[in-house]
């Protein structure tokens, strides 16, 4: 056959962009809210987070002497935070500006930003779990028991200052465990949907806490590892802090240059994470 009026002989248009955009498959953890955050203080990237110690009182009998001891001296003590530069620069060029679309050029760069410097603050985060001296270990799968037990060790240390706020960041491993238990028909603790509620979802995204327990439990990846275990952590605000640049990310633009014809696009911020109180947090480490 010869001669039939293809499509190659007309022009046309070959690229049509979607309407939906696919985000980057990538978990982007917002932790700084789940810890004890303060900004930055004016003339200093340095803050002192304090520690009480605790006095105690004692018995006198009539005409009897008070005796001095270690614990008529409270002894405060401190963790130092230290704010340092965190930063993320592109590079976009004259055709990714004039051509790019809505993800191109230097609104890419913001855009792309904040995701990058919430990914940081919970690597860092994360990597402070290896640390964190107690741990409860599930002996095969993840179960509501390892939670209770955990739990029960956090506010049993804390005493008082528990204020029955815990966090917990697992794998999506551990956390399907949990729905799987959950789930089973078998399990006479789930026979009241009360029970049931809670975890039931917990995967349908890294940000939506489900709270079980009296936990908000985060699915999330990057976890430290141990021995073939993944090491996450079940937290009170109180057992980590950071000092914060409450004004955001800044920026700036570093002008085109005629070596790539591009733009340097530059972000920064500060911050510091540290651990504050060890024995507010517990490690749950379950296979990976």
């Amino acid at each position: 056959m010869a001669n039939e009026f293809e499509l190659s002989n007309s022009t046309i248009q070959t690229d049509e962009i979607s309407a939906s955009v696919s985000a980057a498959f990538v978990t982007t953890d917002n932790v700084l809210p789940l810890i004890s955050t303060e900004p930055i203080p004016a003339g200093t990237n340095v803050k002192k987070w304090r520690k009480l110690d605790k006095g105690e009182a004692q018995a006198v009998a009539e005409s009897g002497n008070y005796s001095y001891d270690a614990d008529s001296e409270p002894e405060d003590t401190s963790v130092t935070t230290t704010a340092a530069k965190k930063a993320f620069v592109m590079k976009p060029t004259v055709e990714s500006n004039r051509f790019g679309g809505p993800f191109g050029g230097n609104q890419r760069v913001f855009f792309e930003a904040g995701g990058a410097y919430a990914r940081l603050a919970a690597s860092e985060l994360k990597t402070l779990f290896s640390s964190v001296s107690g741990s409860q270990t599930a002996t095969s799968t993840l179960t509501r028991d390892d939670l209770i037990a955990a739990k029960r060790t956090v506010a049993a240390s804390m005493g008082s200052a528990f204020d029955g706020r815990l966090n917990c960041l697992l794998d999506y491993k551990g956390v399907s465990e949990l729905e799987l238990e959950a789930a089973s028909t078998g399990a006479s603790a789930y026979v009241s949907q009360v029970n049931l509620g809670g975890l039931l979802g917990a995967l349908q995204a890294p940000q939506v806490a489900a709270s079980y327990l009296g936990i908000d439990i985060y699915a999330t990846d990057g976890l430290p590892t141990d021995s073939g275990d993944d090491v996450g952590c079940l937290f009170s605000p109180l057992a980590f802090c950071a000092i914060i640049d409450n004004g955001g990310f800044q920026s700036a633009m570093g002008g085109l240059t005629s070596q790539g014809f591009y733009e340097e696009v530059l972000t920064w911020t500060f911050w510091d994470i540290k651990e504050w109180n060890d024995t507010a947090a517990i490690q749950i480490k379950s296979d990976t």
